[in-house]
């Protein structure tokens, strides 16, 4: 009797377990812990208007996350994983800002655009790819080669210049009007460009 308590016990155990965590769910996306249940059209943050999605935050987070991971070959702390979280986010509020700003000052690229500086303005990462290099200096040559190659279209390269090149065409044309605007010759970019005047709102709290 006493082997077949301690065999049945197992699965009482798993019954528990199964109806806590279930329960904790519910409770959880039903918001009967006191806070509004997490859907699709949550919004973490608003800026100047803009909402910043739950679910945006979650998948830039998770993008972070996997990239560290993939650089390190270990597993990310908890420490780590909060400072993932707080640059996802600083990352999307970044972009509002800066999609707003384009907006307002009419600043836009186009197909030929991109074309033009991803024939004869590679990224530095590519610039600095070995393969891509001759006696240890970039070689335009070699660059130009492996655009036409089938290699970069199966690596998906082109459309990986397109998405870089739609991100830093805007903010290169941005800094050329901000410095223009002010007087000066440009030099160096920023790493960022931010207004002062921006409003950031958080509806609802950012949580691990």
């Amino acid at each position: 009797m006493l082997q077949a308590m301690r065999a049945s016990a197992k699965y009482i155990w798993l019954i528990i377990v199964v109806l806590f965590v279930g329960g904790f769910l519910l409770a959880q996306t039903s918001g009967l812990l006191g806070r509004a249940p997490v859907t699709s059209t949550t919004a973490v943050a608003s800026v100047n208007g803009e909402d910043i999605l739950a679910t945006s935050w979650y998948q830039a987070s998770q993008n972070l996350e996997q990239q560290a991971t993939r650089e390190s070959n270990q597993s990310i702390s908890l420490d780590e994983r909060q400072r993932i979280q707080d640059q996802a986010f600083d990352q999307l509020v970044t972009d509002a800002l800066l999609r707003q700003e384009y907006k307002r000052r009419r600043i836009t690229v186009s197909d030929d655009e991109i074309l033009q500086a991803a024939r004869y303005s590679p990224p530095p990462q590519l610039m600095q790819s070995p393969d891509l290099q001759t006696d240890g200096q970039f070689d335009p040559a070699k660059y130009q080669r492996f655009l036409t190659s089938p290699l970069a279209q199966q690596q998906g390269l082109l459309l990986q210049l397109e998405k870089y090149y739609r991100t830093e065409i805007p903010k290169e044309k941005l800094f050329d009007q901000v410095v223009s605007g002010a007087g000066r010759t440009p030099t160096t970019r920023p790493r960022s460009h931010s207004s002062p005047l921006a409003r950031i709102e958080y509806p609802t709290p950012r949580c691990a």
